[in-house]
């Protein structure tokens, strides 16, 4: 981290087995929240620790809604951006996590275009930070 700048938080991916043991995994959030960082859950298991432990310990925390482009196909990128937009729309928050892939980054530049005509913002992280509800 300290050879990185222009972050607020780290995103708990992979190590899934990792995020499952509050013995190993609490110390590393500790560590986030004395660095005045936040915490973003991928979910990549629903059995994650994550959110209850950040929550024990008051670390500001949000989590992933929907990964983007887990399938990058045109068509499973959009429609998991409709999905996103779902949720978006139901609960007055979502996050989707994309990767920087060429097909992603495409097919986001034009779904941006169109959000505002559906009244929905795009808003950084820490705009949702511990407003989510863990379902």
């Amino acid at each position: 981290m300290k050879q990185a700048g222009g972050y607020v938080g780290l995103l708990g991916t992979l190590g899934t087995k990792f995020m499952l043991h509050s013995e190993t995994f609490l110390p590393v959030l500790r560590s986030i929240k004395q660095r005045g960082l936040i915490y973003v859950d991928s979910r990549s298991t629903s059995r994650s620790l994550g959110p209850e432990l950040a929550s024990s310990i008051q670390l500001p925390k949000a989590f992933n809604n929907v990964f983007v482009d887990k399938e990058p196909s045109q068509e499973k990128i959009k429609n998991k951006l409709d999905e996103l937009e779902r949720i978006a729309l139901e609960r007055r928050f979502a996050v989707g996590i994309a990767q920087p892939l060429p097909i992603t980054i495409e097919i986001l530049s034009q779904w941006t275009k169109r959000l505002k005509t559906k009244q929905i913002a795009l808003a950084p992280i820490t705009a949702i930070v511990d407003k989510q509800s863990q379902r």
